[in-house]
């Protein structure tokens, strides 16, 4: 119980500091770069729960990369979608 406490309180902190976007942006273009699928998963998660709305350019980025793979696009899109619910579009 104490541990969910700090995390949320820490989780809280990154969200309020406007260089844990950046730094988790970069992260999810180099993952881009080189198919890292675990690394763009991660990386795409937490920016949709930082919920900062320069995010949205992720989705155009990985649109773009994987056009014509239905299947990534579909994911991406529910990912896109989860991301406008957190910022409250």
């Amino acid at each position: 119980m104490r541990e969910q406490r700090l995390w949320r309180q820490s989780a809280r902190r990154v969200k309020e500091d406007e260089r844990a976007f950046l730094l988790i942006f970069d992260q999810f273009k180099a993952a881009l770069d080189t198919d890292d699928f675990n690394g763009l998963f991660i990386s795409t998660r937490v920016i949709i729960k930082l919920a900062d709305p320069r995010g949205q350019q992720t989705f155009e980025m990985f649109r773009e990369k994987f056009k014509g793979q239905t299947n990534i696009i579909d994911f991406v899109n529910a990912l896109d979608a989860q991301f406008k619910a957190a910022i409250g579009k």
